[in-house]
């Protein structure tokens, strides 16, 4: 054992552990190297893309889908497939908790409900209402400029990631908070613990459940789309997408799986409001890209990627061979244009702001908060796109 940094004595002692110990410290890796070994020795491949993910084929297609975070593996299959694979691992390996849907179960801090309709809903409420503030007490709720000590920056700082974790996978809802709280910068005070304290109490109040629908019966095109946006409330301003994969055309109504959503400041400075505009896009396509490729991998159909913007002058530049006004980022234009002549990207879609589903990312108090909040619960695009007025389809043009 490791003595603490500040005992600087040379004396034997007898160490009272606090907690029970975790194991040793290559542990975590050896387990994920067993486990992945463990996967492809049933026949399991691993997507390049989303490494998490596994998947089987046979000569019939697609038999089964396994998702493995840390010590907990989800697998998505007919019963008789899956108890022949539980069957398999119980030779070598104890297991824990299984639970066989449809019904309800956790998955890594996630509560999962599989309908008898193939439907399934997603949400982290039951975690949520778990996590606790650190206690104020009046005194120090005064010393608003009051640095942390260490304990109120460990607990501050573990609490913002398990809300980070929420958001990421289960509530674009906590990742605007998350976010919000995380861009406080190195020089937190006891102000922060404050808004940290209601940011968690409001979350609290507002339950949010995403539903995903079973794709509708029939031939349709699949297609991944990806809302892109950004704003200069920060200095380097900040950039948040959402991306989903939609069963059918882009019509109010689709059925629309929201998979991954993104909040964050700009890497790079710019001035004007329309470059930052171009570096959302940009990365919303490097992120549409990884995603798309794994669903063309694994459910062996045409996937298209469409990206929606709503900035006029980011539209017409990449409908031009001009050049960006502003120098910095015509680089970032001169990819986003090979990725259209190579058909990465299918079609750029221009939309007026107030439908642009990235807009509520960047903005606490945007209109779209309702439309999103929609989407979640209902599994389909709510908003009139008739409006999509301009389509670039495979290339760019004069």
């Amino acid at each position: 054992m490791v003595p603490p940094r500040l005992c600087t004595s040379r004396c034997h002692f007898y160490w009272l552990p606090l907690t029970a110990a975790y194991g040793p410290v290559d542990d975590s890796a050896n387990w994920q190297q067993l486990s992945e070994n463990l996967l492809r020795s049933l026949g399991f491949l691993q997507l390049v893309w989303v490494p998490q993910l596994f998947h089987r084929l046979q000569e019939d297609g697609l038999t089964c889908v396994a998702v493995k975070i840390v010590d907990d593996v989800l697998f998505a299959a007919p019963r008789h497939v899956i108890e022949h694979i539980i069957s398999w691992i119980q030779q070598d390996f104890q297991l824990g908790t299984i639970v066989f849907a449809p019904g309800t179960f956790q998955f890594y801090g996630l509560t999962v409900t599989q309908y008898d309709d193939y439907s399934v809903t997603v949400h982290g409420d039951d975690k949520l209402q778990s996590f606790e503030p650190f206690p104020i007490d009046r005194n120090r709720h005064r010393q608003v400029d009051e640095p942390f000590n260490q304990l109120e920056l460990r607990v501050f700082r573990s609490l913002n990631s398990s809300i980070g974790w929420l958001g990421i996978a289960a509530s674009p809802f906590r990742a605007i908070a998350s976010s919000s709280l995380q861009q406080k910068g190195p020089h937190v005070t006891v102000k922060h613990l404050v808004s940290q304290c209601n940011a968690l109490r409001n979350l609290k109040k507002r339950r949010t459940c995403a539903l995903f629908h079973r794709p509708p019966v029939g031939c349709y095109p699949v297609s991944l789309l990806v809302f892109a946006d950004a704003s200069r409330t920060f200095d380097h301003g900040q950039l948040g997408f959402v991306t989903g994969l939609m069963f059918g055309e882009i019509t109010e109504g689709s059925v629309f799986h929201p998979i991954s959503w993104s909040l964050h400041n700009s890497r790079r400075q710019v001035k004007p409001i329309g470059s930052e505009e171009t570096l959302a896009a940009g990365e919303a396509i490097d992120e549409g890209k990884v995603l798309a490729n794994a669903f063309r991998k694994l459910l062996a159909v045409k996937v298209d990627l469409f990206v929606v913007v709503d900035s006029k002058d980011l539209f017409d530049t990449l409908s031009t061979c001009r050049n960006a006004t502003d120098r910095s980022i015509r680089a970032e234009v001169s990819v986003i244009r090979y990725e259209f002549e190579t058909h990465n990207v299918s079609q750029i879609i221009w939309i007026p702001g107030k439908l642009n589903l990235a807009d509520l990312l960047k903005k606490s108090d945007s209109p779209l908060r309702t439309s999103l909040e929609i989407l979640l619960y209902s599994g389909t695009i709510p908003l009139d796109t008739t409006m999509c007025e301009h389509r670039i389809s495979g290339r760019s043009t004069d």
